[in-house]
């Protein structure tokens, strides 16, 4: 298989894992807000997020294993894969222990004192806080044999097994919230570190039983400082970088708990629900794609790889816009029909936060090539030490009386300027032509958004029927793709849709 079939087999296998699995999370979503009630989901929102927020680490060793694993396989080196593989799982290991023992001296600093938690529910937050440990002990394990996976570009094995987590989560909620008699909070919980487990177990199985470069027998020459070191500091870094994001967000739901109490959670909660469910279309193409620019980098070739990051951008982003984007112009009407309610405030944390998403992925291409090239600390500090020092600005703004709208103006102004500060900084690292990238990306995403904007808003401004987000949806998407196809792909572009639409036979998109 061609490197650009594999990534259209990989970019189709993921989209239609992010499909299925976007539908499914609001299905879920839905079942258990409903089942829950507000406060216990707030609860479960604000604690388990604290937890699972430190999920960064894990985010930060996937990419770490995966860049080094796909460097070197770029590279031809194939005994050093191994030489990662089996660092990185002690890495892992060591990092559980330490989380474990740091999450288990703060819980009742974290559950008493730092959050507002209704008297007659505190057990239940003790509760649903040990078990967020103990998912986030497993997430990490499981961090190692995913960055495998990735590095070796089996995408389609990952989209099955978390569209069968999908369905397999959704089912065990109705069971235990329509049939089981317990807490319904302590039994949401369960469900999640269950199917958590199992996937571990099934992704360890399969990578040991069809990679050799994975094993579990150390030897003592196995375990090196030079690979614990290389992947230690790349993680280190982008631990900084995956954590200032999640700190940021799980940052501001600490400060409008503290502020407005757990019911304004709910509706942050349920916004970043949307927004994580709306990512996964966004990385249909990043995870396809990010393996061919490392590999493209420990090759040697610089120009493929940017070329490619370029792309990334460009394609991953207008999908966003194409797919995603025009919910944003029913928000109301569709948490209506979605949870039977629409809770306060969360039309405009909805709102905010793809806003933001896109731009920050107008250059998230050019992340992945910073990551490709190595060396990664000044770029981490000058991308997201602006994200935690925002977590002042909202702390000022709610202690001054600014109304809830002004957190989410500060979040979308710091992540514009942090995804326009990235282009100028990577072409310098990259030696490429700043006006190249914005004629290639930048400008032809600016149009599709304006394009749909226009669109979007002449519709919900003149029209106004029943059932009128289908109608809006359908022809945002129809509008949007017709403006993409004429305006803004070139010829090797189209080729490359076509051929993803296996209506053309072009080989590549070079």
């Amino acid at each position: 298989m061609t490197p650009s079939t594999r990534i259209i087999v990989n970019t189709i296998a993921q989209y239609c894992r992010s499909v299925i699995t976007m539908a499914l999370a609001f299905v879920t979503t839905r079942v258990v807000f409903r089942g829950l009630g507000v406060v216990d989901f707030g609860i479960f929102s604000v604690v388990a997020g604290f937890v699972t927020m430190l999920g960064f680490i894990t985010n930060a060793l996937v990419i770490s294993t995966q860049r080094y694993i796909s460097y070197f396989y770029g590279s031809g080196q194939k005994e050093e894969t191994r030489k990662i593989f089996i660092n990185s799982l002690f890495v892992h290991i060591v990092i559980v222990f330490l989380i474990t023992v740091v999450f288990l001296l703060l819980r009742d600093v974290f559950v008493e004192h730092w959050l507002n938690i209704p008297s007659e529910r505190t057990d239940a937050a003790y509760y649903v806080y040990m078990i967020s440990v103990l998912m986030l002990a497993v997430t990490v394990l499981e961090a190692p044999f995913k960055a495998l996976f990735i590095a070796r570009e089996n995408i389609v094995f990952i989209s099955v097994v978390e569209v069968l987590d999908a369905i397999v989560k959704l089912l065990l909620i109705i069971f235990s919230f329509e049939v089981l008699g317990i807490d319904k909070l302590v039994m949401y919980s369960n469900v999640m570190v269950t199917v958590i487990t199992v996937n571990l177990l099934v992704f360890s199985l399969y990578a040991l039983i069809n990679y050799e470069e994975c094993t579990l027998r150390f030897k003592r020459d196995d375990i090196n400082r030079k690979y614990i070191y290389g992947l230690t500091n790349f993680a280190g870094w982008t631990t900084i970088d995956t954590a200032s994001a999640v700190l940021r967000s799980q940052g501001i739901a600490v400060i409008l708990n503290n502020f407005l109490g757990a019911v304004i959670n709910a509706s942050f909660g349920i916004a970043m629900q949307i927004k994580t469910a709306s990512s996964f279309v966004f990385t249909s193409i990043l995870n396809a794609m990010t393996p061919q620019i490392m590999k493209a980098e420990g090759s040697g070739d610089r120009h493929q790889m940017v070329r490619l990051a370029t792309l990334e951008s460009k394609f991953s982003t207008a999908i966003m816009i194409l797919t995603v984007y025009p919910i944003v112009f029913e928000l109301p009407s569709l948490l209506t029909l979605w949870l039977g309610t629409e809770p306060v405030h969360a039309s405009m944390f909805c709102t905010f936060l793809i806003i933001a998403f896109l731009a920050d992925g107008v250059s998230l291409g050019l992340h992945v090539a910073n990551q490709a090239l190595g060396n990664i600390g000044r770029y981490t500090l000058i991308m997201n030490v602006p994200k935690i020092l925002s977590l002042i600005l909202v702390w000022l703004a709610l202690f001054c009386g600014y109304g809830v709208e002004s957190v989410m103006w500060i979040y979308l102004i710091v992540e514009i300027a942090i995804s326009l500060v990235r282009i100028p900084f990577t072409a310098k690292r990259a030696s490429f032509p700043i006006r190249d990238y914005l004629r290639d990306a930048v400008y032809p995403l600016i149009i599709l958004f304006v394009g749909i904007t226009i669109y979007c808003e002449l519709i919900v401004s003149f029209l106004d029927f029943k059932y009128r987000f289908v109608f809006t949806y359908i022809t945002a998407v129809l509008v949007g793709s017709a403006i993409m196809w004429i305006l803004l792909l070139d010829r090797k572009e189209k080729e490359y849709i076509k051929k993803t639409l296996h209506i053309g036979r072009s080989d590549n998109i070079n």
